[in-house]
């Protein structure tokens, strides 16, 4: 089928599925690339269920660090802080949330 002769809302749809698809963030620091998708996920995981924009506190191994923080500068545009207990090898990964942050509504 021709994009012609399609709906429109099938046109736009493909078009928000081809723009997510295309656009990458890039974390420097160890150059992992993650796609929008990956991000919201993560953040997801991590972020206060009942308000996105409250401050993060979360423990987790080490593989996940990377796209934790990743998705925490994306989504609040803060630094978060990450301490390593070794005791359990888990790291606990903390942010002041988009609303305390430079970014936020205050």
């Amino acid at each position: 089928m021709r994009k012609h002769d399609r709906g429109r809302s099938d046109v736009v749809r493909d078009l928000k599925a081809e723009k997510n698809e295309m656009i990458n963030v890039q974390v420097l620091k160890d150059g992992a690339i993650y796609t929008n998708e990956e991000l919201r996920k993560a953040f997801d995981s991590i972020a206060d269920a009942d308000d996105w924009k409250n401050p993060i506190a979360a423990i987790m191994p080490g593989e996940y660090v990377s796209i934790a923080v990743a998705s925490i500068v994306f989504y609040t545009a803060t630094v978060p802080k990450i301490s390593l207990d070794v005791k359990t090898m888990k790291y606990l990964v903390t942010s002041d949330g988009y609303r305390a942050g430079p970014a936020g509504d205050h």
